[in-house]
């Protein structure tokens, strides 16, 4: 949207309510209710404004808008109240929904795409340096361990995924991986056959948040050897991305557009060294 926090409504990611005597999330919404699953019923009610998707389809009737996101709030709240869909990871069950509020039911090819149980079959695969030069990532990221990141314990490579699927333990902590990228790339190339973008004359947004980038980063620092292991896989998951958007709709119709979550500090422990 473009809008400071005093303008949007969005000041954080979850406020106290004074008149509900709680907490709330940025996206709650009581009036809307989850599609096959247990999350938050979710929508854009809190937002004030209008994003760039709004703006496009109220002057582009045949416009549309998708996102896709690991977060509810950033698929929401990139996509914009007017939004065609959007759609994100749920890890209460390991799979991709979306509310009423876009929707009455779940796709035919998001349910096709859950009953594979995608995640599941991540169990006992480790995570490992993508590049073999241990060296490499001691001169651009410093050392694997570092004093501050995260609990501790699984605090170097390689990682692997904690709890047994089916647990929410497992589907909480498969999001510190890329590998939860990848899940999202896959919906995010499925949406976009399914919602047909690029495929006429009219302009279509779909927009991605490939948030274990966050994830990653809130555990182990932006500054760690983790971090930089995730944003050169991330690399090759763009470069998949755009040879797909090269192969059905051709770059030269194309804009892409990176942007950021949010930025962040380097752990107060590498600071203070």
């Amino acid at each position: 949207s473009g809008r400071l926090p005093s303008h949007s409504g969005i000041v954080a990611n979850a406020w106290y309510d004074p008149i509900l005597k709680k907490m709330v999330n940025v996206v709650d919404d009581p009036a809307i209710r989850p599609l096959e699953g247990e999350g938050r019923g979710a929508s854009p009610s809190q937002f004030i404004g209008f994003t760039l998707g709004d703006f496009l389809k109220r002057y582009s009737a045949d416009s549309k808008v998708v996102s896709v996101s690991l977060k509810d709030r950033a698929a929401i709240l990139m996509a914009g109240p007017h939004a065609d869909a959007a759609y994100w990871y749920l890890a209460e069950g390991g799979n991709f929904t979306t509310s009423s509020y876009y929707a009455k039911s779940l796709p035919e090819w998001l349910k096709n795409w859950n009953a594979l149980h995608r995640v599941d079959q991540f169990s006992g695969k480790t995570w490992n340096r993508l590049l073999k030069d241990q060296n490499l990532y001691e001169k651009y990221a410093g050392p694997d361990d570092v004093e501050g990141e995260w609990d501790r314990k699984d605090v170097i490579f390689p990682h692997e995924i904690r709890g047994n699927p089916s647990s929410a333990f497992f589907y909480n902590d498969f999001q510190r991986t890329p590998f939860a990228d990848e899940v999202t790339l896959e919906v995010a190339l499925l949406a976009k056959k399914a919602h047909q973008l690029g495929e006429d004359s009219a302009t279509d947004i779909l927009a991605i948040s490939f948030s274990a980038t966050d994830f990653i980063g809130h555990t182990y620092g932006g500054d760690s050897q983790e971090i930089m292991d995730q944003l050169l896989r991330l690399d090759q998951l763009l470069k998949k991305l755009f040879d797909e958007v090269e192969s059905s709709v051709g770059l030269d119709a194309t804009y892409v557009v990176l942007t950021a979550d949010h930025g962040a500090l380097p752990l107060v422990e590498n600071l203070r060294a």
